[in-house]
């Protein structure tokens, strides 16, 4: 399949700003027109957050854990060489 055909397939398969945000449980007009700048962004169905790394989720995870020491945050980072840069 094409490029142009594969984008157009998918813009198809979307839903329109205007239908989601008539599924909403509130009404955006009921908000300042920042948070409803903010909402209206958010809420777009062509908007795609990007995927945390494992090591990410691992040392969030670490973080919340009672039992963990810096040595086990020092083990996953150093697995994933974006994040020790990062970390560095």
């Amino acid at each position: 399949m094409s490029r142009p055909m594969a984008l157009a397939q998918m813009a198809i398969a979307r839903p329109s700003p205007a239908l989601v945000a008539s599924n909403l449980p509130f009404d955006l007009g009921a908000f300042d027109p920042t948070t409803r700048r903010a909402a209206e962004y958010l809420l777009r169905p062509d908007l795609a957050f990007p995927v945390l790394p494992a090591a990410v989720a691992e040392v969030m995870a670490l973080a919340n854990s009672p039992e963990a020491n810096f040595r086990d945050v020092d083990r996953v980072v150093r697995q994933d060489a974006v994040v020790a840069a990062r970390v560095l």
